[in-house]
């Protein structure tokens, strides 16, 4: 395999697209003789999946709701069967385990949707005419109850995965596809960490003892013995080390 050429993200993209347009040429057809031989389209299609709608999110957020402007048949993608919330959205836990309502027919959330269910494994096969014909996905929170479940659809992701993958490898959008920079280089960059500052040590109870016992009991006193002795101590250190 070749050294990708150009930015990561675009050249994923173009590899990506040729992979599925090779293997749905070569997988069986439907209503053939034998629709579990290799290769499997249908597959293919669902691990992309990563690389179509999360990796791009991740890389540049503002990215894929560019690329969807106009894209009519979304809402066709994502059905949403568990909760009938206001407008169809549904809840996901945000940051710091607040639940937000998001719209599963919107590029920008549509993202977390899948992200979210497929990093927890949420997510089981759908049958179609006796075939792999798409996923169920749903998402907990964080007691694990559930709080969204949603059906999508090989028929209708496969043609937007093509177009955001298009669109990825012949950007007409300015979108940020540069790699970042190699974490090797900007160590060079980076000043080391200065050390941290330990607190100066405690005086243990057998110096400390014998003081205040010698004083009586006045700590005051005792506290001006110690730093009187503790002083004297630094002023032979001192002279010690000029005289090396």
């Amino acid at each position: 395999m070749g050294y990708p050429v150009g930015p990561l993200l675009q050249s994923l993209a173009e590899r990506v697209l040729e992979n599925l347009r090779i293997i749905d040429k070569m997988a069986p057809k439907s209503g053939g003789s034998d629709p579990n031989r290799p290769p499997f389209s249908d597959t293919q299609l669902l691990i992309s999946l990563l690389g179509v709608l999360v990796f791009p999110q991740e890389r540049a957020p503002e990215a894929l709701g560019d690329l969807l402007q106009g894209y009519t048949d979304l809402k066709s993608v994502v059905t949403v069967i568990y909760p009938e919330g206001p407008n169809g959205s549904v809840e996901l836990v945000g940051e710091g385990g607040v639940l937000e309502r998001v719209d599963p027919t919107n590029i920008k959330d549509l993202p977390r949707l899948l992200r979210n269910s497929i990093a927890h494994f949420n997510i089981r096969p759908i049958k179609k005419n006796g075939l792999f014909g798409g996923v169920r996905i749903w998402n907990k929170d964080d007691e694990g109850r559930i709080t969204m479940v949603a059906d999508l659809d090989f028929d209708t992701l496969r043609p937007l995965a093509e177009h955001i993958l298009l669109s990825l490898t012949h950007p007409t959008h300015e979108i940020r596809l540069c790699d970042p920079e190699d974490p090797l280089e900007t160590l060079k960059r980076q000043k080391a960490p200065s050390k941290k500052e330990r607190a100066p040590p405690k005086i243990s109870n057998a110096v400390w003892g014998p003081m205040l016992a010698a004083r009586k009991g006045d700590y005051d006193a005792a506290k001006e013995d110690l730093d009187r002795f503790l002083g004297e101590a630094v002023r032979k250190i001192k002279e010690a080390k000029r005289r090396q």
